[in-house]
């Protein structure tokens, strides 16, 4: 569905979403999930832990959202939150990856680099995914370059790949002209200037390291909870 305005990728506030699910393999039961958001025209990354996924946790204030076709984002709350802030909601096509390539990579580079394939389901787990996805946003958006396809250009058998110059999602989002004003641009070199890369990675890899190490409630009291 659309609603409002198009969709354009050029220009930021418009976010692909997407659930990572904490399942370590075994989709029974309740496990954690992290809602990815990726902003398609500046790579800037949102995260936020969950315990399943229900409806009303999904609904984001964003200026545009597009989805797969899940439950958690497919829904009257969603629909209704969109058309009440007037924001654009479109959905992927059903088995169509591509339709959603942002953020599906952002599943891979942002999320499982640090916190990996284990399965997690307790609120203390959940509790440190809270904990430590600001030190993540923090590292992707302020210190990591990106290098963003500009065009495709096909020459007989061969498609010829240009690229923009590697840039940060901050330094992105600044040069966007007229979309920040001065004090937006100035909270976010204060917070640019505040920032150690090399601390943030350290803090982001103990806790990395102290959620790999929580225990799961065995599976016997997992099989006796559904019962």
């Amino acid at each position: 569905m659309r609603t409002f305005a198009d969709w354009n990728e050029a220009e930021p506030g418009f976010f692909e979403l997407d659930l990572v699910g904490h399942c370590g393999g075994d989709s029974s039961g309740e496990f954690l999930y992290t809602l990815t958001m990726t902003d398609v025209s500046t790579g800037w990354v949102a995260l936020a832990g969950m315990k399943g996924r229900g409806e009303k946790g999904t609904v984001l204030a964003v200026k545009g959202i597009d989805t797969d076709n899940g439950g958690e984002f497919i829904n009257y709350h969603m629909d209704k939150y969109c058309r009440a802030h007037k924001i654009t909601f479109t959905r992927s096509r059903p088995y169509k990856k591509n339709d959603q390539c942002h953020v599906e990579q952002k599943n891979w580079s942002v999320v499982r680099q640090f916190i990996g394939y284990r399965r997690f389901e307790t609120d203390q787990q959940l509790a440190v995914l809270q904990e430590i996805y600001p030190l993540i946003v923090a590292h992707h958006n302020f210190f990591q370059p990106m290098m963003r396809l500009k065009e495709k250009e096909r020459i007989g058998s061969k498609v010829i790949k240009r690229y923009e110059t590697a840039t940060t999602p901050y330094r992105k989002l600044i040069s966007v002209e007229g979309w920040l004003g001065e004090e937006e641009k100035n909270r976010l070199q204060e917070e640019y200037t505040a920032m150690n890369p090399m601390e943030l990675l350290r803090r982001i890899h103990r806790l990395s390291s102290r959620l790999e190490l929580m225990p799961n409630p065995s599976r016997s009291k997992r099989s006796t909870a559904r019962s």
